[in-house]
């Protein structure tokens, strides 16, 4: 046998050994335990902000997000304003007009005892024309076993591209 076939031999039983060795591997793509009970109390934080927002309530706003935690906000379309967390209860808009926003999609990622959502929320457009959607992104932290929001970014609203 000349050289080249010895190589060719060795390339292929290289070859046979490596898939031997992935079909006998298990690979576990299960998410860590207990990741599903956190996305479940995060998004539980996430919806109970939304209804605290609509309805204006302290108490309830207090419960689901830190009392000094942060907005940001694009109120006139030129510049952004950061407020208090709380001071959101006066602010004029959408998502604090008595009737929650419905949150269309919502993207959650939690890493410890902190997550980040990015939240897709529709509302009635003005006149009752159709609807329009804005993206929100939240930061939460868990305190004591408890999902609150630490900081918001509220997106632009805009005419919603799809139904």
């Amino acid at each position: 046998m000349t050289a080249s076939g010895h190589v060719g031999t060795w390339r292929r039983l290289v070859g046979l050994a490596g898939v031997v060795a992935l079909t006998a591997c298990q690979l576990d793509v299960r998410p860590p335990s207990g990741s599903r009970r956190d996305d479940a109390a995060a998004q539980g934080a996430v919806d109970g902000f939304y209804r605290a927002l609509a309805a204006r309530d302290t108490v309830a706003l207090e419960r689901v997000a830190f009392t000094g935690g942060s907005a940001l906000l694009d109120a006139t379309g030129r510049d952004v304003t950061l407020v208090p967390m709380l001071a959101l209860l006066g602010v004029p808009e959408r998502r604090s007009t008595g009737t929650p926003p419905r949150l269309v999609h919502t993207e959650l990622r939690v890493d410890g005892n902190t997550a980040v959502a990015r939240v897709i929320l529709t509302a009635p457009a003005a006149g009752g024309a159709g609807e329009v959607e804005a993206a929100d992104l939240l930061t939460l932290g868990r305190r004591d076993g408890t999902w609150r929001v630490a900081h918001t970014q509220f997106g632009s609203w805009r005419t919603r591209s799809a139904p």
